[in-house]
């Protein structure tokens, strides 16, 4: 399901931007350790790549959701299973770092 809205959303991010704060909880790991299994590493890397697109056409970004983002992508780097899931988080985070810095005056 992840991997279609994926492609979905490479085709047209803006249809997606209201919803782009609600998918921030499959970005977060839940099991006790915070290492991800290969099949959850795949669905956070989809997820990662969503906000990578959706991130520049949301004005202004939802304070909370930068928060968390900014928190949770570095965490995925470091527990990161596979060269996908730290490739697609690290990418989303400079997404975040330019949309952050373009939307401040």
């Amino acid at each position: 399901l992840f991997r279609t809205l994926e492609g979905f959303v490479r085709a047209r991010p803006d249809l997606l931007v209201r919803h782009a704060p609600l998918l921030h909880q499959y970005l977060t790991p839940h099991d006790a350790g915070g290492k991800l299994n290969l099949e959850q590493s795949q669905l956070t890397g989809s997820i990662a790549n969503i906000y990578h697109c959706v991130l520049p056409y949301m004005t202004p970004l939802p304070a909370t959701l930068v928060k968390y983002l900014e928190t949770d992508l570095p965490k995925l780097v470091r527990n990161s299973p596979s060269m996908h899931l730290i490739v697609a988080s690290v990418r989303c985070f400079c997404t975040l770092v330019r949309s952050v810095c373009r939307s401040q005056p």
